[in-house]
């Protein structure tokens, strides 16, 4: 399927605070178009919040949501529809799903909330979809294009606006019903013409990196990369070059900031590169960037202002040229961990594992006798447990799973007490003869049990 035959889909939504992971989205508007950004179908739906969400109040004074409180639909019902509209326009034709900072925000809470209600989270972003954020393309035409596309001042000072709704405003689009889901939809639409209309070819480079695929194939280009970066309203420019990825996480990847001579930096031993990427900050040589988000980057090539940076253009390609054809520099960074040190930052790992052991040993208890005398006999939480009682056994229900390769669900039985006798008795293997607790996983409870444990959270 070419990039002709995708279709864009405008979305965003309202919701009921700014946390991700306690808010809940009470409007989504998404508006399907052609790539010539003409409509050709549309969805607003909305839900009452959930009894257990507590609201923001300066939420619902942006939203002015209110109303929603007393509507009949429900949460489940909004999310099921929402799921089931997005998969029936993209059924036939790809689609890029086009969101305002959805990257860190909308796009996150829609996955969590998918995912909640069983519904395939990732559908944006799979099945031939990809996804665009609107901002981060905002990022680079700020710095690089504003000739063509002009930004609001913040203020005298000489920081700019990038909000959305002082985009449109300022290029003559009225802003009367902003912070509607569906309004908003139709402002980065009505950007994007004025967009495509002044500049099709820079507008269209952005459409082209809304894929991993298509990131990769900028990066392997010849020639340098423009990044540009908005940090506290003021704009930041990189020459770059990409110069690794990781080995062991496809998705990250290091581009070179060509305002260093390449010279100074590429016979530099491993663990002189590896200090210069684990440093990191926004004026380090090499940074780090993940391709399955949309990256504020264009081609020099498409840059009419020659004197944008302190280089000369014709400098900065041989610079690139110096790193795209030094392989044991790229194969150096590419051995690198991109993410971090340990113990500098936080990433999902066996840490609640280890955690898991430190309690038995600190305690002198089982992890699993810890968890009841600690937390679920007070809760009253009855059904919670690693072992399975005997006389509960037949209320073990197999799990589910999705093949995104099949696309069909398999089902993994549960096992029964006979069987447990052959299976290593470690949390997750074995649900009835468990003699190594993992602080990781494991456990087995019931819908009402967890919601006590939600309730305690909370």
């Amino acid at each position: 399927m070419t990039a002709q035959d995708r279709a864009l889909i405008f979305y965003d939504t309202e919701t009921t605070g700014i946390n991700k992971d306690f808010s809940q989205i009470i409007q989504c508007g998404s508006i399907k178009t052609d790539l010539k950004l003409n409509t050709l179908a549309s969805q607003n739906i909305s839900s009452s919040p959930l009894p257990w969400i507590i609201p923001q109040p300066k939420a619902f004074l942006t939203n002015k949501k209110t109303h929603l409180f007393n509507i009949n639909n429900s949460h489940y019902q909004m999310i099921k529809d929402i799921h089931l509209q997005w998969r029936e326009w993209t059924q036939d034709i790809e689609g890029i799903f086009i969101s305002y900072n959805g990257h860190s925000f909308d796009d996150e809470l829609l996955r969590r909330q998918f995912f909640s209600n069983l519904f395939e989270p990732y559908i944006t972003n799979t099945n031939g979809n990809s996804r665009l954020d609107l901002m981060l393309v905002m990022h680079n035409i700020a710095t690089f294009f504003q000739s063509s596309f002009e930004f609001p001042l913040f203020n005298d000072d000489g920081r700019i606006s990038y909000k959305l709704e002082d985009i449109a405003k300022f290029h003559g689009i009225r802003t009367d019903d902003a912070h509607d889901a569906e309004a908003d939809c139709k402002l980065m639409i009505e950007v994007c013409k004025i967009l495509s209309d002044k500049s099709p070819e820079i507008f269209n480079s952005f459409l082209k990196i809304s894929s991993k695929q298509g990131v990769m194939e900028l990066l392997r280009s010849n020639g340098f990369l423009a990044l540009g970066e908005i940090f506290r309203r003021h704009v930041f420019s990189y020459p770059v070059v990409f110069c690794g990825s990781d080995q062991n996480r496809p998705n990250d990847i290091a581009l070179f900031d060509l305002s260093y001579d390449p010279d100074d930096i590429i016979d530099l031993d491993f663990i002189e590169i590896n200090k210069i990427i684990q440093s990191g900050g926004r004026d380090t040589p090499i940074k780090k960037y993940k391709i399955n988000k949309t990256i504020p980057i264009c081609h020099s090539n498409l840059i009419d202002n020659k004197d944008i940076f302190d280089i000369s253009f014709d400098e900065l390609n041989k610079r690139a040229l110096k790193i795209q054809n030094n392989q044991d520099f790229i194969d150096k960074v590419s051995k690198l961990p991109l993410r971090f040190e340990p113990g500098t930052k936080y990433y999902y790992s066996i840490s609640t594992d280890v955690l898991g052991i430190l309690i038995e040993r600190i305690s002198g208890l089982s992890l699993s006798n810890y968890l009841e005398k600690n937390i679920f006999s007070p809760l009253e939480m009855v059904n919670t447990f690693f072992e399975i009682p005997k006389e509960k056994a037949d209320r073990f229900l197999p799990n589910h799973t999705y093949d995104r390769k099949t696309k069909k669900i398999n089902t993994t039985d549960s096992g029964t007490f006979e069987d447990s006798k052959n299976i290593e008795g470690s949390a997750m293997s074995n649900y009835y003869d468990v003699n190594f607790y993992s602080g990781g996983g494991g456990l087995v409870s019931t819908a009402y049990d967890y919601m006590i444990f939600s309730e305690c959270l909370r």
